[in-house]
C-alpha cells in the first residue's frame, strides 16, 4: 500500500474520529483503481505522454500498446496505435508499461527499432525499469529509468 491509500488510511485515519473513514476510503480508492484499469488501462498515460511531446516539441510519437483496443484509443484519446513490428527509425523509445511483449525484448532487440545511427545517439526511457542496468550500460545507448 502506498501513495493515496497510505494517506487515506494512515494520514486521514490518524485524525480524531477518522480512523474508520480513512480505512474505508483507502479500500474504496483501491477498488476504483482496479475497476478503472479495466476501462482505461494505460491509455491515459499514453495520451499524456503523446500530448506533451506534441505540444512541447512538435513530436508526433508512434504509440505501441498491444493490450489496448485500437478503436477505443482513437475515440477516447485521438491516439493511433502502431504494431511493434512496424516500429522503425525511432530516435527515442519510451517504454512506459510493463507488458510481457516489452519485457521479452532484449536491449539488442530494442536497438533494432532505432534509426541507423551511432548507439550513443539512441535514447531509451525505461519508465518501468524493465531492462537490466548492466545491459543498458553495455549497449552504448543513452538511457534513463526509474
Amino acid at each position: 500500500m502506498g501513495g493515496a491509500m497510505y494517506y487515506l488510511k494512515d494520514g486521514l485515519g490518524s485524525k480524531k474520529g477518522c480512523k474508520q473513514i480513512g480505512a474505508f476510503l483507502a479500500i474504496l480508492f483501491a477498488v476504483f483503481c482496479v475497476l478503472a484499469s479495466f476501462g482505461i488501462g494505460n491509455m491515459s498515460q499514453i495520451n499524456t505522454i503523446s500530448s506533451n511531446l506534441d505540444s512541447a516539441f512538435g513530436i508526433n510519437p508512434v504509440v505501441v500498446d498491444p493490450w489496448a483496443n485500437e478503436r477505443d484509443a482513437m475515440q477516447e484519446y485521438g491516439v493511433t496505435l502502431t504494431k511493434l513490428e512496424d516500429v522503425k527509425e525511432a530516435d527515442c523509445l519510451i517504454v512506459a508499461v510493463a507488458h510481457n511483449e516489452f519485457k521479452e525484448l532484449s536491449v539488442t532487440d530494442l536497438k533494432q527499432l532505432f534509426r541507423k545511427c551511432p548507439d550513443d545517439e539512441k535514447v531509451l526511457i525505461d519508465v518501468k525499469g524493465l531492462y537490466k542496468i548492466e545491459d543498458l550500460k553495455k549497449s552504448g545507448i543513452q538511457w534513463w529509468r526509474l
